[in-house]
């Protein structure tokens, strides 16, 4: 009874090892699957990140291309309203022009008719008649001037305020895309920070199970060890 006592010792210690060696197997073989799991994940959630930072860049860089071109269309009718300008002027002119040679035939008209009735033009009634002529005459052409002017530096500052929004929407487009570009950059940087700290957790739970596999193997051996020595000694003192 003895000796089988001592055997039984030895074959226990041989079960205990082996389950002990099998567990630091299955520990290590888990510790290398989540391992992997986790490096999947880290890079699902990296390409995610980064596909996410690049539509916002794509978006942000659309958005200020569009608003560019509606500040680049006030820059252009900025520039149209001042062509203008030149143009409305001298037709403004033109119809003064026109205007005073209207009048002078006029008066002249006048004057050939104060002739056909025998008064003297230089004196009384005939020569008061002239001059409030001249003087209708003179205010038409200041008033035709002055609207002119009047209309001249309305278009011009038509075309000012113009130039004013396109400058104005173009510096707005440009801060928005800058920012959202700094936000894009910043989301990458953050994914890439996330990605090297998921890999960093994965090798972490790799050496975890290997280091549970190696302990258990050396469990294993000293209780292997103990068993042989415990069945060992227990022959021993039978003989």
């Amino acid at each position: 009874m003895s000796v089988v006592s001592a055997v039984a010792t030895v074959v226990g210690a041989g079960i205990s090892a082996y389950s002990l060696y099998q567990q630091g197997r299955a520990s290590d073989v888990m510790g290398r699957y989540n391992a992997h799991q986790q490096e999947l994940n880290a890079k699902m959630q990296l390409m995610q990140m980064l596909a996410e930072s690049n539509a916002r860049k794509k978006a942000a860089e659309a958005e200020f291309a569009l608003r560019s071109q509606e500040a680049q269309a006030k820059f252009a009718n900025a520039k149209t309203i001042e062509n203008q300008v030149a143009g409305t002027s001298a037709a403004a002119r033109e119809t003064a022009r026109r205007k005073t040679e209207e009048y002078q035939r006029f008066m002249g008209t006048q004057r050939a008719n104060i002739a056909a009735s025998g008064f003297v033009e230089s004196s009384g009634t005939p020569l008061d008649l002239l001059a409030e002529t001249a003087s209708k005459i003179q205010l038409e052409r200041e008033d035709s001037l002055y609207q002119d002017e009047m209309n001249r530096r309305s278009m011009f500052r038509e075309a000012d305020l113009e130039r004013l929004g396109g400058h104005l929407a173009l510096a707005g487009a440009s801060l928005d895309r800058n920012s959202a570009l700094v936000g894009a950059g910043m989301q990458a940087a953050a994914g890439l920070a996330d990605y090297r700290r998921g890999l960093r957790e994965a090798e972490i739970t790799r050496l975890t199970g290997q280091n549970n596999r190696y302990a258990a193997n050396i469990g294993a051996v000293g209780t292997i060890i103990s068993g042989v020595s415990s069945g060992a000694s227990q022959y021993a003192s039978i003989k």
